[in-house]
Order: C-alpha cells, then structure tokens, then sequence
C-alpha cells in the first residue's frame, strides 16, 4: 500500500498537460459517450495519451489501475475523492417487431416480455418493478450479461426487451422505447479518483473536462 502510494505521487507530478491519464469506465459510457470527449480533450492537449478501461467491474484507484473512474455508485474508501456528475436517464428498448407481438402496448403486456438482464439475482428484477410498476418474475429474465454491448446485441436481434442509456438506445437503429409513456430511470454517475493525485496537472485538467462534458450536479464543484 506505502509502494503504491509512493507511485501515485510520483507519477502525477509532471511537466505540464502531457503524459498517461488511464480512465476507468463501463464498456458502454467507453464505446457510445466517451469517444467524442476524448477527442475533443485531446484537440485542447495533444501531448496527453488517454487510455480507456472499459469494464463493468469496479476497478481498484488504490492500487493504480486507472487514475480517474466513471462510477454508477459513489466509492466509501476514506483515500477516494468522488464528484457526482449529471445522472443520466434510462429507459426500455426493444426492436418494433417484437414489441407488436406482445400485442397491445401497455404495462399488462410488457410484464409479460422476455427481458435481457445483468445476473441471475433478484436485484435487478425488483428494481425494475420499484422504478417502472412492473410485474416480472424470473421466467423473464431469459437471457443475461454483465456486457452492455451483448445486451445491447441482443436488444437489437429482437431477442427481447433491455434497460438502456437513452444516450446509447435513442441513437441505435431498429430500436424504439419500448413503452414511451413509462418515466425514465435516473442512473447516478461519480467522477473518481485518488487523494494522492489529485494535485496532478494532467489528472486535474481530465477531470474538469470530464464534469464539463457529462455535467455535474447542483453544488459540486
């Protein structure tokens, strides 16, 4: 822990904008919302190398794997400094044809929906009736994958119905909301990263591009 933390400090003490700034983020934030950042940050500091993680595991600040996380949940570790950015909002797709055959659209037809989910656990099903007022059981939960891009696969196939950023399923082609009228599902967002570095020229610039970009909340900073 002494030996990474030394690391940290020394590594984020540079000579300006230059430099590794590695970015931890799910594989969907990764592939549909951070590209266009990135190229845009990139255009302001040219001598900066950004290195995406894309995983849907939390990725571990302590020990180095990434300088700075886009997380769905805000960290508890004493030693991280977290962000909230702007939540984004969720909703249900499906491909148009499978939404005709559940017939008539409604909340009676949509519980009655294969569903794409994450896991096997109840977590994801209960949250979905909590937000949304549907009524699941397990037996809709026919397909599951922690990867967003397979879901979204899936999604797209007509294989069934998944929870999706509205920045990624409005834009996808042959996908629709599947029922328009529902609320939307706010998903948090947090901007972390070590203590040790929060004093790095290059870690620091990332950052506040990063909130600019996504927005932050009523009160951060």
């Amino acid at each position: 822990s002494t030996a990474a933390a030394l690391e940290r400090t020394a590594r984020s003490h540079g000579d300006g904008v230059r430099g590794v700034v590695r970015v931890n983020a799910s594989e969907v934030v990764g592939v549909e919302i951070l590209p266009p950042i990135v190229a845009a940050l990139r255009e302001r500091h040219p001598r900066l190398v950004v290195e995406l993680v894309l995983t849907n595991r939390v990725q571990d600040l302590l020990r180095r794997e990434a300088d700075l996380a886009i997380r769905n949940v805000q960290p508890t570790q004493p030693t991280l400094v977290s962000r909230k950015l702007r939540a984004r909002e969720a909703h249900l797709y499906a491909t148009p044809a499978y939404l005709r055959s559940l017939g008539k659209p409604g909340l009676a037809s949509l519980s009655k929906a294969t569903f794409i989910g994450f896991d096997q656990g109840e977590a994801f099903r209960k949250g979905l009736e909590a937000a949304l007022g549907l009524k699941l059981t397990e037996d809709n939960f026919k397909f599951h994958s922690q990867n967003q891009q397979v879901q979204l696969g899936l999604c797209c196939e007509g294989l069934g119905v998944a929870i999706m950023l509205a920045d990624v399923g409005d834009r996808t082609p042959g996908l629709v909301r599947a029922l328009p009228s529902l609320p939307a599902i706010p998903i948090p967002m947090w901007l972390v990263t070590h203590q040790d570095i929060r004093t790095s020229r290059r870690v620091r610039v990332v950052a506040d591009f990063l909130a600019r970009s996504f927005g932050t909340e009523a009160g951060q900073p």
